[in-house]
């Protein structure tokens, strides 16, 4: 390589002769990386994509300019044989002349084709294209090869000046179709038509390209070292610009880039006779945006008429930064309660960082206090030196110069507003403040509206929602009247049905007995008489449950062992748990001697064993378990049957409801006022197909 042989392409035997990929293509993706972090000048590209022209103003100087550059390149081309004596410094100064002229001819050909006239800036950039393909090729290949490439290299200029303004990459120059296409087509010229007997003369390397007998080895090392410098130099480059801008910011202000950079950055225009139309243009420029900044305002504001809060929080400051220009904005709100200011909402600034942002209004001398007790707005130039600028905001925020106006409603002060600049040297102006004053009274109404329905909704809310409780407490309370009163009726029905079928079954059993002594061993009836004697027995049994039903005596509460109560039980159905084969498994926890009536309880968790092995006809297996938990007792019932289907379970501790063909239902009801009794409470837990669980929960105490 023409710049040191310690390099690893040059070990490899990558020829780029006076530097068409390390100097120009290099500059040529530098170029395109600042391009797309910079973006497009205003107003060069439409919304539908279309490019608006933006002709240079000067074209006698942007001429000088190349022809000035062109002579420089013979000394840039010709000087990087480092030898003065060397004869090749004429052909390769005649390949520099030959491949600028015919770069810019192809280029004046091809535009006066297509538009019709010679388009003379393209022209001009022709003759760069042709000498930067001649930076790498004009010591290696004859003159009439220098006339092809840099012919090629004007149309390549075209094409690629074409497709970056589609890509709307803003190249204001064609610095990167010259420098950084030409510069790759000048390096893969190299291995495609390089000669031996100029390499030979300039080099003192014997080098023939793909076209002249060298194969593809060259061609392929020149491609890969285009790829390598492209790599390096636009990633270093991308993440150069990046890191500029996101700091101290690449590209000017809007307001600037229009006035121009010769004016906005050194207060001077390039013509003088531009100067005083310069300063009628100031003034037209400072009123159109301030009409345009009111108008934007006034959208905003006539946007407020949603009625969310949230919503209204983001419209305020979006119109502080956006509109207004600001580059952060803080939004604070009273907590009346703690009589403070709670930063509710920022742009420019984390979320994490406002939500521990609480000011208090009992320090007079705190400038945020200040703002909402004076009801009046305050600009502090310094806020680093400024005793009345709470410390942690300075830290927190970086504080330099802010404003802050008072958020007025109606009548009464909502809040405050504090706007600044961060990121650029901006003075707050007097027509800043005004218009955030404009804006921020506007949106203070907004928000009063918005606060107000909000209070309106929450108390709306709280008032359906006290109405429902009250109308379900009510529907409850009719509920319990009516089932009470209907369970006083059933029970004095039950009652008397029960005492006046007692009293004949009463005889009959006497005159039954009397009658079963009668009769002799042998006797034929035996079986049936032992029939009719269970029979009486179970209608005795039921006239018992009316009455425990109608009658129901109060529990005699004494010291009780759950645990073993469940095992006395268990030892009463035995028989038809062992007949029906129905397996019983026990997860007793040590529990808590509770106060409790010993019959009752028994009662209980008879009903509830019994109910679980009725569930499982053919038998299966009974879980019964305790537990202790927040000072109550659990004791669960589980089987393994079809389970208890939902429309039937809120019904299921109704008296006289049964789902069995032999039975009256009134286990469950029973059970259930036992367990109120004692200040207890049962739940049915079922799954179809799964099996039924019930929970008796009582007191520990």
């Amino acid at each position: 390589m023409g710049y040191g042989a310690g390099g690893w392409l040059a070990k490899l035997g990558m020829v780029d002769f006076a530097g068409s990929t390390v100097v120009h293509s290099l500059g040529g993706w530098v170029s395109l990386a600042g391009i797309i972090v910079l973006g497009p000048r205003i107003d060069r590209y439409n919304k539908d994509g279309t490019l608006n022209p933006i002709p240079g103003h000067n074209i006698p100087l942007a001429a000088l300019g190349v022809f000035i550059m062109w002579l420089g390149w013979f000394g840039f081309n010709t000087g990087s044989l480092l030898s003065g004596t060397n004869l090749a410094i004429a052909i390769i100064a005649v390949n520099t002349i030959l491949s600028a002229v015919s770069g810019s001819i192809s280029v004046m050909v091809c535009t006066w084709i297509r538009e019709g006239k010679p388009n003379v800036k393209l022209t001009l950039n022709g003759v760069l294209a042709g000498l930067v393909t001649s930076t790498a090729t004009s010591a290696l290949v004859s003159p009439f090869l220098c006339i092809i490439i840099g012919a090629i290299g004007g149309i390549i200029l075209i094409i690629g000046e074409r497709l970056f303004e589609k890509l709307r990459l803003d190249d204001v120059v064609g610095a990167i179709s010259v420098h950084g296409i030409n510069g790759i087509w000048g390096t893969l010229a190299v291995g495609l038509f390089a000669q031996s007997q100029f390499s030979q003369n300039s080099l003192g390397l014997s080098i023939n390209g793909l076209f002249f007998g060298g194969g593809i080895k060259l061609l392929a090392i020149q491609a890969l070292g285009v790829v390598a410098v492209f790599g390096w130099s636009f990633g270093v480059a991308m993440g150069a610009f990046k890191f500029i801008d996101k700091t101290v910011g690449l590209r000017v202000t809007e307001e600037d880039e229009i006035k121009g950079l010769d004016y906005s950055e050194h207060l001077m225009s390039s013509y003088p006779l531009f100067d005083e139309f310069q300063q009628k243009q100031d003034l037209i420029f400072n009123e159109l945006k301030r009409v345009q900044e009111l108008s934007v305002l006034h959208e905003i504001s006539q946007s407020m008429h949603s009625l969310n809060l949230d919503e209204i929080l983001n419209l305020i400051l979006r119109g502080v930064t956006q509109s207004i220009g600001f580059e952060r904005a803080r939004l604070y709100l009273i907590n009346e309660k703690e009589n403070s200011l709670e930063c509710k909402m920022a742009v420019g600034i984390e979320e994490e960082k406002i939500k521990t942002i609480t000011l208090s209004l009992n320090d007079a001398q705190s400038i945020m206090a200040r703002v909402v007790l004076e009801k009046k707005d305050f600009v502090i130039n310094d806020a680093k030196k400024d005793p009345r600028v709470n410390p942690n905001l300075k830290k927190l925020f970086n504080l330099r110069s802010f404003v802050a106006v008072p958020l007025q409603g109606r009548d009464r002060i909502m809040g405050a507003v504090s706007a600044d600049y961060i990121y650029s040297d901006k003075v707050i102006t007097k027509e800043k403040v005004d218009s955030l004053i404009t804006f921020v009274n506007q949106a203070g109404l907004a928000l009063e509206n918005a606060k107000l329905y909000q209070e309106l909704k929450l108390f709306n809310e709280k008032l359906e929602e006290r109405v429902k409780k009250a109308t379900e407490d009510l529907r409850k309370t009719q509920e319990h009247l009516i089932q009470s009163s209907r369970l006083s009726a059933l029970g004095q029905l039950s009652a008397g049905v029960a005492h006046e079928i007692r009293n004949p079954l009463t005889s009959i059993r006497i005159l039954f007995h009397s009658f079963r002594e009668k009769i002799a061993p042998e006797d034929m009836r035996k079986d049936d008489i032992m029939v009719i004697e269970n029979e009486i027995e179970r209608i005795n049994q039921i006239i018992q449950q009316f009455l425990d039903f109608a009658r129901p005596s109060k529990p005699k509460k004494e010291k009780v062992d759950v645990n073993k109560l469940i095992e006395d039980t268990l030892l009463l159905v035995s028989y038809e748990l062992n007949e029906q084969e129905t397996e019983v498994k026990k997860d007793l926890l040590s529990l808590p001697a509770i106060m409790a009536d010993r019959e009752q309880l028994r009662q209980v968790f008879l009903n509830l064993i019994i109910n679980a092995m009725q569930a499982m006809p053919e038998g299966g297996i009974v879980k019964i378990s305790t537990m202790i938990n927040n000072n109550n007792i659990r004791i669960c019932f589980s089987d393994q049957g079809k389970g208890i289907p939902e429309s039937i379970r809120e019904k299921l501790f109704e008296p006289f409801f049964t789902t069995k063909e032999e039975g009256i239902g009134l286990g469950l009801s029973i059970t259930k006022r036992i367990i109120d009794d004692h200040q207890g409470r049962i739940k049915v837990e079922s799954n179809k197909g799964k099996g039924t669980i019930f929970s008796v929960i009582l007191p520990c105490r």
